[in-house]
């Protein structure tokens, strides 16, 4: 942020923003001034687009998450933000940014998570529950990203989602010292835990939560269906009126 200052332009894909900040919207961290917590999220919120917003937002309210330096941070309370969106007075994107911060959820589990929830949201489905916990005979605990227990017509339909990123299948923090191979058996295993729960399983990787279209051709193709009077956002409307007429 340039702070006030002039003659400095946005280039090399460095975007400046021309704004004062008072002191407490200024922190110091590892020797460099930075915008805080707070003013960082509040201004992600106005500025960048819906399902960034939420992504920072759902982790940035937190309690606690972990720096790129590796420090533990305290996270901002959603309330706190949308006080400081109220105290500001009309600004240009508060109305976007409150839409924002009021969807955000902290329980979301990762990036990819809240990408996938935003476009969830955005293709019309009904919200799903987040980090459903199943509690096997044998005391295996499986937590899920997203769960749907809908009434559809004359039956109860089940559904669980999964976000998958490459990380769970390379990382040494997610593998736990086991080989790819390992991993991808204990996955197969756990999928067939829950598949025993009633639910169906729907399944996807970054390129399909980045594109719209595809989550929803696959969460349709799954049984789930978008709520009533609700229509996706762009062009996912003509992917909803293709399964429709099936």
């Amino acid at each position: 942020m340039a702070n006030g200052k002039t003659g400095v332009h946005s280039k090399n894909g460095v975007t400046w923003h021309h704004d004062r900040l008072p002191d407490q919207d200024v922190v110091e961290i590892d020797g460099m001034l930075v915008t805080s917590l707070l003013r960082t999220l509040i201004d992600m919120a106005r500025t960048v687009g819906f399902l960034s917003a939420v992504a920072a937002l759902d982790q940035g309210t937190k309690p606690q998450f972990i720096l790129p330096n590796g420090r533990a941070a305290f996270g901002i309370d959603r309330d706190i933000l949308l006080d400081r969106l109220d105290s500001d007075g009309p600004t240009r994107g508060a109305r976007t940014a409150r839409i924002a911060i009021a969807f955000c959820d902290n329980r979301s589990g990762s990036v990819g998570e809240s990408l996938s929830r935003g476009q969830i949201h955005l293709c019309g489905f009904p919200p799903p529950e987040l980090q459903v916990s199943f509690v096997h005979e044998d005391r295996q605990e499986d937590i899920t990203d997203f769960r749907w227990v809908r009434k559809q017509e004359t039956r109860t339909h089940r559904l669980l989602g999964e976000f998958d990123g490459k990380v769970k299948y390379t990382r040494d923090a997610f593998m736990s010292g086991r080989t790819i191979e390992e991993v991808v058996w204990s996955e197969k295993l756990r999928e067939d835990r829950l598949r025993g729960t009633g639910h169906g399983m729907a399944r996807w990787i970054w390129s399909v939560a980045l594109r719209r279209e595809s989550l929803l051709r696959l969460l349709l193709a799954a049984g789930l269906r978008p709520e009533p009077g609700k229509r996706p956002v762009g062009e996912v409307n003509v992917a909803v009126r293709a399964q429709n007429r099936r």
